[in-house]
This record gives C-alpha cells, structure tokens and sequence, in this order.
C-alpha cells in the first residue's frame, strides 16, 4: 500500500468515526425535543441532518468494503 492509499483509508476511517459519534449526538438530542407541536420544526430539522450523517456513514462504511476486499473482487 503506498503512502497515498494509506492517507485516503487513515482519513476514511476517521470521517467515519466523526460521523458515528455525531450520530450518536444527533440521535440524543432528538430524543430530548419535547413532543410539543412548538418543537416539531426542530425534530425535523435535527431529523434532517440525522439521515445526511447516516447516509455519510453508508458510503464510508462502502469505502472501507472496497478497500478490505480480497484483491480478485476490487
């Protein structure tokens, strides 16, 4: 593996990390808004950016896939 491979796999671990931990944030926040119909423009924001982080997570998670791959599959 060369020193550039290594770098974009260090970063893609990292990124992924970041996003399970503001994830984990994002969820328990969401769990914390009140029910109130007041909150309810919050929750779907709060929502929103939940599903961008998750999706983020997918295509990291992917990445890692490809790059663990046995070397016939790549």
């Amino acid at each position: 593996m060369n020193r550039q491979h290594l770098e974009v796999v260090t970063c893609v671990e990292h990124a992924n990390a970041m996003n399970k931990q503001a994830r984990a944030v994002l969820s328990m926040w969401l769990d914390a808004l009140p029910s109130e119909e007041r909150d309810e423009e919050d929750a779907n924001l709060v929502a929103a950016v939940l599903s961008l982080v998750a999706g983020a997570i997918n295509h990291l998670d992917k990445a890692m896939e490809v790059r663990n791959a046995p070397a016939s599959t790549k």
